[in-house]
């Protein structure tokens, strides 16, 4: 369950970055800067850019691309990245508080299973012994 609801945030941060650097991308296309060639080069070299791997396009660049390219750098690596830190440090205290909840869960989940393997008869007897169908009073 804590795997799956990390990964879910995850998705959903990875899916906005995954848009903004494709609008990103389209926008230095049409711009027509050098090395933003087409749409398939553009998301190669942001997604460059986003890894740290490569500079070389920004002595380049004119005007409107090099103003572009400096909005994606602080959107995406400041923006986008403090987010997903920031999501994934709530998702970890959500999971802490509810964590003995899901421990009692899977204990009970696991008393359940060892006592299908017990003999009905078996099984019977200790209902018997233990009272179960007295009622209680709660205070």
């Amino acid at each position: 369950f804590t795997i799956t609801k990390m990964f879910e945030d995850v998705s959903r941060n990875l899916l906005v970055i995954s848009l903004i650097v494709v609008s990103f991308a389209g926008t230095l296309t049409v711009l027509n800067q050098p090395y933003y060639d087409s749409l398939e080069d553009s998301i190669l070299n942001l997604l460059k850019i986003i890894l740290g791997l490569s500079f070389l396009e920004l002595e380049s660049l004119e005007g409107w691309g090099l103003f572009v390219l400096f909005c994606f750098v602080v959107i995406i690596e400041i923006g986008f990245l403090n987010i997903l830190i920031a999501q994934l440090a709530l998702a970890y205290e959500e999971l802490s508080a509810d964590k003995q909840g899901f421990a009692m869960m899977s204990r009970a989940y696991m008393i359940v299973e060892m006592e299908s393997f017990m003999p009905v008869s078996y099984r019977q007897k200790i209902f018997e012994e233990l009272n179960f169908d007295e009622p209680l009073e709660f205070d």
